[in-house]
């Protein structure tokens, strides 16, 4: 058995969309939902081990979602795969990581924040600071020159093959006509949102952080994000774009600066000052807004849903709305991972931000129609910054999501008019991994970022 059956056996396949995939992929472009493609699910297994063993799996089109980014800029196009795609995506993204494991990303944006403070702490400001922004990285990747990066690692010809069919496939919108698909014009660049779109994105830069990393004294990069720290003036604009230049890349001159060290340093979402780290007022503002939002449509919900607000009570759509508060004020823990804006930001040392997001939501529940009183069970943006501080991994206080049976996996669903009627455990356990997987999506949504932790 070769390397290409190995990966496209059917119970590693099995293995990869139930690990991966089962309990938290949505439609693409065939509105199969993940329920739909269970009852079939051996025979979707075998297609796909077969034609991709054969070499004749073809993608054809991916779902093009549009995420607007703000008024002045263009949307960002995200590309959902079916189901079935995903899969093989998730395998292929497994290869590409097992060839390229320096290219796989541990180092959480926090951390490199934190890392960039401590270098700017320990050179005493000594250096020249640069922060450059690539132009439209993901659309501007030249896929030749990946794909000649991808053969040098002697990665099979057949998964390269694969590779290259699943980044050239286009994306299109819901609604989309057949006879509008010669309409269609090819774009350059590798999709982002599918499984492999990160991990080809830092093959593309592994040289040139190679190399970057050897001319400057300290260099950084978080996708398209990078701060370089430097001994000395001598055209360093010139060589930036340069280096960038030799791959068809460009750096956004409206973002991009050079000696910026006397100014406020903004990196990933921080705002790096010379004795503290914050962020933006815009981000907070935004931030708060969102808050204010959940009070706005927990106000219609009960205004005008009178149906949902008769079928499940207006207490228990309360009680569901502060939790979901709550998870909002101070994150959650899902699938090995931490969610919230708190857990983003847990390196700023602007210890006033935590008691202003307090002081706000207990201002929205003051002016709210629907609470007389504050809710005795609201959590503390205060108390979750310090125990992310100090208790890190081990506190309590985030909502863990994994931490319950399935008759509370019924409830919660119940709480939110999302019936589960009378689906069985492991339908039960879908349902909610898919909601709540929906839920945590939004609340990364609403900070704005292009970073996730």
């Amino acid at each position: 058995m070769n390397e290409l059956e190995q990966l496209f056996e059917m119970n590693f396949i099995s293995d990869i969309y139930e690990t991966k995939i089962r309990n938290k992929s949505g439609r693409g472009i065939d509105r199969m939902s993940v329920i739909d493609f269970d009852r079939k699910k051996e025979v979707h297994f075998s297609t796909i081990a077969r034609k991709c063993c054969s070499g004749t799996y073809k993608f054809s089109l991916y779902l093009q979602r549009l995420i607007l980014k703000g008024p002045h800029s263009k949307p960002r196009s995200i590309s959902i795969p079916t189901v079935r795609y995903k899969i093989v995506l998730k395998i292929l993204n497994i290869i590409l990581q097992n060839y390229f494991p320096d290219c796989v990303k541990r180092e959480l944006p926090n951390v490199k924040v934190r890392n960039l403070a401590s270098q700017i702490s320990s050179h005493d400001n000594a250096l020249y600071l640069h922060r450059l922004d690539i132009k439209s990285y993901y659309d501007n990747i030249n896929i030749e020159k990946l794909c000649s990066i991808l053969t040098g690692s002697n990665i099979p010809p057949a998964i390269l093959a694969l590779i290259r069919g699943a980044i050239t496939t286009q994306s299109v919108q819901s609604g989309h006509h057949k006879s509008d698909l010669h309409n269609i014009i090819p774009t350059n660049g590798v999709p982002q949102g599918l499984p492999i779109s990160n991990m080809l994105a830092e093959i593309y830069l592994r040289n040139i952080d190679t190399e970057l990393k050897a001319k400057f004294e300290y260099y950084d990069r978080y996708v398209d994000d990078i701060v370089i720290l430097s001994k000395t003036k001598d055209n360093i604009d010139k060589y930036c774009e340069a280096v960038f230049s030799d791959i068809d890349l460009e750096l956004n001159t409206e973002k991009t600066k050079y000696f910026c060290q006397d100014s406020p340093v903004q990196f990933l979402g921080y705002t790096l000052l010379q004795n503290e780290i914050t962020v933006k007022a815009t981000t907070l503002e935004k931030h708060l807004r969102s808050i204010s939002m959940m009070f706005a449509r927990l106000k219609k919900t009960l205004s005008l849903e009178k149906k949902r607000k008769r079928k499940i009570g207006v207490g228990i759509i309360k009680s569901a709305f502060v939790e979901d508060l709550n998870v909002k004020i101070a994150g959650a823990k899902y699938q090995n991972k931490r969610y919230g804006w708190l857990q983003y930001f847990s390196e700023i040392t602007d210890t006033q931000i935590p008691y202003l997001i307090d002081n706000f939501v207990r201002t929205q529940f003051q002016k709210s129609p629907v609470f007389s009183t504050i809710p005795p069970d609201l959590k503390h943006a205060s108390r979750a910054f310090y125990e992310l501080k100090f208790s890190g991994k081990s506190t309590t206080y985030l909502h863990n999501y994994e931490e319950v049976d399935t008759q509370k996996k019924r409830d919660w669903l119940t709480k939110r008019g999302l019936a589960p009627g009378t689906f069985t455990g492991p339908n039960i356990d879908q349902l909610y991994a898919y909601h709540v997987g929906r839920f945590l999506s939004q609340i990364e949504r609403d900070m704005g970022l292009d970073y996730k932790i």
